[in-house]
């Protein structure tokens, strides 16, 4: 599944509507391979976005109020997903 981007926006999106979108706005294409899964375009996508914050910090940007408490429960539900799939890898002898 294609993904395109700029400094502001990501899509990732094979719907003939997005890809004339990103043509029309002159979003480049991330390179992908035809194995990769949803999952990991979209924590490639979360990934990408933590930077873009990151960086946008770095040059001076604040995050106000609700954009912090947007950052906490992304955080919050990312954190739960990491733990179910940790518990997934552990033996079957030790419960959670």
């Amino acid at each position: 599944m294609p993904i395109y981007y700029n400094n502001d926006l990501i899509i990732c999106s094979n719907h003939d509507s997005d890809k004339k979108f990103a043509k029309d706005y002159n979003l480049k294409q991330m390179k992908t391979y035809e194995n990769d899964s949803l999952e990991h375009i979209l924590l490639t996508q979360i990934c990408s976005s933590v930077e873009l914050i990151s960086n946008d910090m770095d040059s001076g940007a604040e995050i106000n109020t609700r954009n912090l408490d947007k950052i906490k429960l992304a955080d919050q539900l990312l954190h739960e997903v990491q733990e179910d799939l940790a518990f997934q890898l552990l033996p079957s002898n030790i419960k959670k």
